[in-house]
């Protein structure tokens, strides 16, 4: 029994020595492909991070490159906007020349410009100053363009409805559009009223809008409040021109008061400098009736006559 037992043993040893070779060499090429995969779920678990931490990140970066890109356009159309409000600070006080001179054309040909960029700006829903619509307005009113220029002032106050110059320059213009065409003056005298209250709403020193503000009462029929408005105007400024002579043509229309109309227009040309004798020569056919041919009078618009004469031309 043990023999056989050792014999089986013997004779089974090999066959067991062979197959533990075997097992040795599967174990072996198991543990390297065991190794290999570990590695791979290794590189994969670094790939899989990275892409959860990267692909992110790229979108961020992308966003925050994208918004640069948004802000170096909106730079770009900002310094644009500041080059031409540059620009039209010192084109729109201009009044080109009506016979088409050289330098006329050129400064239309500018604003011109301006204005079609303007558009393209307003087209593409990009951002325009207020004060470019202003400027535009104060070109197109200067020369003769009143309803263009309410409608460049009108942006303007959209843009920024706190610009108080500009609501008193659209009540300016509704004003002299109420003056020269008599069909619109009810309309537009109630406009120019309201522009130039929200311009003292705003800036409650600003004396023309004061001014505006007198005018546009006085033509709604509202004469002692239009005097009340011109007084505050000069409570302002006690030099502002503007405001004695309305006062003047206030109390001189329909007969009001002559007295004080010659009061107040002799406080303009001694007082204020008074300098514009082509507007007084239009009125004596409208407010100035009554006093036109007095001495006094003739006497102030010798002097505003002469004043203007010896201005010198820039």
């Amino acid at each position: 029994m043990l023999s056989a037992l050792d014999s089986t043993l013997s004779l089974s040893y090999p066959v067991v020595a062979e197959n533990t070779n075997d097992a040795n060499e599967e174990s072996a090429s198991s543990l390297a492909v065991e190794s290999r995969l570990a590695k791979l779920e290794t590189k994969l678990s670094i790939l899989v991070y990275v892409a959860i931490v990267l692909i992110p990140a790229a979108g961020v970066v992308y966003w925050y490159l994208n918004g640069i890109s948004r802000d170096l356009g909106t730079l770009n159309a900002r310094v644009d906007g500041y080059q031409n409000e540059a620009l039209l600070k010192v084109l729109s006080p201009i009044r080109a020349d009506v016979q088409d001179t050289a330098a006329g054309k050129e400064v239309k040909d500018a604003i011109r410009k301006i204005a079609e960029e303007t558009l393209k700006r307003e087209q593409a829903n990009e951002p325009v100053s207020s004060s470019v619509y202003y400027e535009l307005g104060k070109f197109a009113y200067g020369n003769g363009n009143a309803e263009q220029a309410i409608d460049y002032f009108n942006k303007a106050v959209a843009a920024n409805p706190l610009d108080y110059r500009a609501w008193s320059s659209l009540s300016a213009v509704y004003l002299a559009v109420s003056d020269q065409e008599p069909a619109k003056k009810d309309n537009y005298a109630s406009k120019a009223k309201q522009a130039a209250e929200k311009a003292l709403g705003i800036d409650p020193h600003h004396g023309e809008a004061y001014s505006n503000l007198g005018i546009a009462r006085f033509m709604l029929g509202d004469k002692p409040g239009a005097v009340d408005a011109e007084k505050k105007a000069i409570e302002i400024d006690r030099r502002f021109d503007a405001a004695y002579y309305n006062l003047a043509c206030m109390y001189a229309s329909d007969n009001w008061d002559p007295h004080k109309s010659l009061q107040y227009l002799e406080l303009a040309v001694t007082e204020a400098g008074y300098n514009n004798p082509k507007e007084m020569t239009a009125d004596e056919a409208k407010c100035f009736r009554s006093i036109k041919d007095t001495g006094k009078f003739r006497q102030l618009k010798a002097v505003v006559v002469r004043r203007a004469r010896a201005v010198p031309i820039p």
